[in-house]
């Protein structure tokens, strides 16, 4: 006897079962008629309609007495009965109800009968879903999984055992799901090819578990990577679920550990589940629902621990004496043991993981090191290096200065990493470059266009050493044609003025001379003028007179002025 339950009838028997379905007549229900499934997961080249068997509609008539309906009054229901059919018979030559194992097995969990206005356009609330008696079960899925083995964060590709049997039946059609977390059904695709069709089970359906042994707690994997393609038909093809993605290795499993994986899907289909013990395997499913699952074997090996910064340090003589430092590590589950195999004299790392010194360490570079691991049998390498007492110079460690000049060039030199007053002492380089015991270098008198090195050593009062070198590139001056161009003030009879002669092609504080009682000093030289100290002896006569200005080099040039009294 079939039986109702919701809009879901279970027990049906093909050429024996009778439907009674009553309806508002406000609902403009005209007819009832069977249908297959695949109109439910149709992409746009399929109707519904291809799907139902027109040779069994049933025609509703209006009642006066039946109260069946929701509106629960007589006169205002509508009534038919559906007879279903011994055979089936559709446009659509695949269409089958009950449906076939093949479609069983892709998630298709039985027939419809749909109610259709005058037009056979569906009615919303009006279909049932029918399973059949007898009907058979869906094919349990299986899985190939690669590898079999690995450590925490290893990827595992998933895959169905025999590609041509895809068995996740489960929660195969996207409007079933989306009636289930109230989200609006996608729109029909173009095609049901890879990469289109109704898209993938969510997530939230699914679920990975992994256990040691049957009667241990499991430790929850990820199901964020695990793909289950949904159902999808494009008249010719039923595109059945499909199992790809991948999920990781979750951290706190113990390491050379066989564990059962299993990867889990809500079953939303009247069938039972295919594993009597999914709700160990899997976790209690929603109220009405259950799980399908399939596993797979996982053997945990050793997982690799990796050294993180800090894996170096540098440290002053005088601080070498407290030095810590603290090691970290990644890929480790809980508390990381330390153990050294090597190290120097003075440095040593403890249990867990702190690097320290026992005396104060003489300038120089030492090293420890060893292996990590953990409870869990994961392992790894650590390796410290900590300098001592290296002073280390930093900018400026050279310089650029034209020939004319190079007599009067000086910079100082700076370090890092000393404690207190620095030492310099030159052991090498350039006669013609000199180092003092503070860092300033000089040039000894003017040098010829080229390149100077001075090298040397550094030291503190605390032990601390280092290096330096400076390196000068000295250029040939730019040949520019010496010109002044005016005198910007005038000189007074009897008094000291200051005048400016801009110009160009000035270096080097040229010599300015004038007649007889006048006397011209250059306080200062930028290149492009020159700023002139000028005497003019009292009694000396005015007028327009003549400053001669030379170069180091003879050059010179000529410039009037105008003398007052």
């Amino acid at each position: 006897m079939a039986t109702p339950s919701g809009n879901l009838v279970v027990g049906v028997k093909a050429g024996t079962s009778v439907l009674t379905i009553d309806c508002n007549v406000s609902s403009t229900a005209a007819y009832a008629l069977q249908a297959s499934l695949l109109g439910g997961v149709s992409s746009t080249g399929v109707t519904p309609s291809n799907e139902a068997d027109v040779a069994t509609l049933a025609t509703f008539a209006r009642s006066t007495t039946n109260t069946g309906c929701p509106a629960a009054t007589a006169g205002l229901c509508t009534v038919t009965t559906l007879a279903v059919p011994s055979t089936f018979a559709a446009t659509d030559t695949k269409a089958a109800c009950p449906p076939t194992q093949a479609q069983i097995n892709a998630g298709l969990f039985g027939c419809a009968v749909a109610v259709v206005n005058a037009s056979l356009a569906p009615l919303p609330g009006g279909e049932f879903l029918l399973t059949y008696a007898g009907q058979p079960l869906p094919n349990s899925p299986t899985i190939a999984a690669t590898p079999l083995n690995g450590g925490t964060g290893t990827t595992i590709t998933l895959s169905d055992t025999n590609a041509a049997n895809k068995y996740w039946w489960g929660n195969a059609i996207e409007a079933v799901q989306a009636a289930a977390l109230s989200t609006t059904p996608v729109t029909a695709p173009a095609s049901c090819a890879t990469g289109s069709g109704y898209g993938n089970v969510p997530t939230a359906f699914l679920a990975v578990k992994w256990f040691s042994s049957p009667t241990v707690t499991p430790i929850n994997g990820s199901a964020v990577g695990v793909t289950i393609s949904n159902d999808c038909y494009d008249g010719t093809i039923l595109y059945a679920p499909k199992l790809s993605g991948s999920t990781t290795v979750p951290a706190g499993l113990a390491a050379g550990t066989t564990y059962t994986v299993y990867v889990c899907e809500l079953n939303a289909t009247p069938y039972p589940s295919n594993d009597p013990s999914a709700a160990t395997h899997c976790g209690t499913a929603p109220a009405g629902s259950t799980w399908i699952d399939a596993s797979f074997p996982f053997t945990t090996s050793a997982g690799t621990i990796t050294q993180s910064a800090p894996t170096s340090g540098a440290v002053t003589v005088a601080g070498s004496t407290t030095f810590t430092a603290q090691l970290t590590v990644t890929g480790a589950t809980g508390a990381v043991t330390y153990t050294v195999h090597a190290k120097g004299p003075s440095l040593t790392v403890s249990p867990l993981g702190v690097v320290s010194t026992s005396r104060t360490l003489s300038s120089g570079t030492y090293t420890v090191s060893g292996t990590t691991s953990d409870t869990n049998g994961d392992v790894g390498v650590f390796t410290y290096t900590l300098t001592v007492g290296l002073i280390t110079q930093i900018a400026p460690l050279s310089g650029t200065v034209v020939n004319t000049s190079s007599a009067s060039f000086t910079t100082q030199l700076l370090v890092s990493g000393a404690t207190g007053a620095v030492t310099f002492t030159k052991n090498g380089g350039s006669s013609n470059l000199t180092v003092s015991a503070t860092g300033v270098v000089q040039t000894v008198g003017a040098q010829s266009p080229g390149t100077y090195t001075a090298t040397g050593t550094t030291s503190d009062a605390t032990g601390d050493l280092g290096t330096f070198t400076y390196t000068l590139a000295i250029t040939k001056s730019p040949v520019m044609i010496l010109r002044a161009y005016r005198v910007v003030g005038r000189a007074v009879e009897g008094r000291t003025v200051t005048l400016f002669i801009p110009g160009q092609g000035f270096y080097g504080r040229p010599r300015v001379t004038s007649h007889v009682g006048t006397v011209s000093m250059v306080v200062r030289d930028t290149g492009r003028q020159l700023t002139v100290r000028t005497s003019v002896r009292a009694g000396s006569r005015n007028g327009v007179f003549t400053f001669l200005i030379v170069l180091a080099n003879g050059k010179s040039c000529r410039v009037r002025y105008s003398q007052i009294a």
